[in-house]
């Protein structure tokens, strides 16, 4: 019973993982000792300003994008920011994600594992990523639940640990989809890096290739079906759909028209005069709107429902 108590967990941490606790130790003072203009001033992006520094209160945007985890998340903090503990709870998330990349590459030897780390940390990536104050913590649990998903199907054989990879892919993706990216690169890397150190049989090799390539593609499935109910949950329209399902090929042409139509929103009369911070009544001259944006209440375009975006219908160029 005294090992499950806290000073039995810490010091059986302390026995068994010395070495990646300096690690993590000298990656988090690093990145610290190189991010504390953001700590203690805070410095954003023009996307952290108007998204809200210090509150975000609505995410359909982002919902409606596939980003569903970034509201979730969120909501669990209950919508409020404060950009220095963010900041310094990514550094230590990225530090964390620094010692599982050094115990899957199996990079042990000093001071390789200490260059691993820094590279880690100073890497532009992370420093953009630290700017957007308002999703940066949710950004960096995106990446670390990005390389568990390899950590887990590399390290362990069980159909247990694969069921924990494939979520924790899918909760990924539902962050943020893009390192969906960077799990694909480090399954590759891994598969390549032990080819040339040649301590693995081909044959293991080959079943762990099949492992990493169906344990993602059940996580994308698992992603895709997740959005697809969190649209209908909330009344949200599909990205570049006017309705939950509705994605026919004769549609697709209208994508070129989505980006024409979102230049001259940007550029054109519309949003000098001021259209943006009325809360995208209309963009367009035409009536055309490629956002969605609250309607009359009773109107055909919908209404809003919890202060978020319903579903709307997006014009293709014709009243």
């Amino acid at each position: 019973m005294v090992r499950y108590l806290p000073d039995g967990i810490w010091n059986n941490f302390s026995r068994q993982y010395k070495e990646e606790r300096k690690l993590l130790f000298f990656t988090f003072v690093l990145g610290c000792t190189l991010y504390l203009r953001m700590i203690v001033q805070w410095l954003a992006n023009p996307d952290g300003v108007w998204q809200g520094l210090v509150y975000k209160p609505g995410y359909a945007w982002e919902d409606m994008l596939g980003r569903m985890g970034l509201g979730m998340f969120n909501r669990f903090k209950g919508y409020y920011q404060f950009p220095t503990l963010q900041t310094l709870f990514c550094i230590f998330t990225a530090a964390l994600t620094a010692v599982l990349l050094c115990s899957l590459l199996e990079i042990k030897k000093h001071p390789w594992d200490y260059i691993a780390g820094g590279l880690v940390v100073c890497s532009p990536s992370l420093c953009s990523t630290l700017t957007y104050y308002c999703t940066a913590d949710a950004y960096l649990l995106a990446f670390l639940f990005s390389v568990l998903f390899v950590w887990c199907l590399a390290k362990g054989d069980t159909w247990k640990s694969y069921a924990v990879a494939v979520f924790l892919l899918a909760a990924s993706a539902c962050i943020y989809q893009a390192y969906i990216g960077s799990a694909i690169t480090l399954c590759l890397l891994y598969l390549l890096l032990n080819i040339i150190r040649n301590t693995v049989p081909p044959r293991n090799l080959l079943g762990k290739f099949f492992r990493f390539l169906t344990a993602g593609a059940c996580a994308s499935a698992l992603y895709l079906v997740s959005y697809k109910l969190v649209c209908r949950w909330r009344e949200l329209a599909l990205y570049l759909g006017n309705s939950p399902g509705s994605g026919s090929r004769e549609k697709q042409p209208h994508m070129l028209r989505f980006g024409m139509d979102l230049a001259h929103s940007v550029y054109g009369s519309a949003f000098c005069s001021g259209a943006l911070y009325a809360g995208f009544p209309e963009l367009h001259s035409d009536g055309s709107a490629p956002y969605l944006h609250p309607g009359p209440a009773g109107s055909r375009q919908g209404k809003q429902r919890n202060g978020l975006y319903t579903r709307t219908q997006i014009s293709h160029g014709r009243r």
